[in-house]
């Protein structure tokens, strides 16, 4: 009756989908390195203490040269 990905969905393997999409969404603002580290921290949040959390989405962000979302060629 869910979708996959839904939290309510049983059908689908919830921590493959959102691996995937960790993955890539990951791609578009963190270099390789930098998001194994991210993705291992998003996994395991429920492992992490409170220091730990303080600073989970500090990150160097990649800018592309080009927007991604102008309409102003269009």
């Amino acid at each position: 009756m869910f979708p996959g990905g839904h939290a309510r969905n049983e059908s689908v393997p919830l921590r493959d989908i959102l691996s995937h999409k960790f993955k890539l969404l990951g791609k578009l603002g963190l270099e390789k390195n930098e998001l194994v580290k991210f993705i291992v921290n998003l996994e395991n949040i429920a492992e992490m203490n409170n220091e730990d959390l303080v600073d989970i989405y500090d990150c160097n962000i990649k800018f592309a040269e080009e927007p991604i979302d102008d309409n102003s060629s269009q």
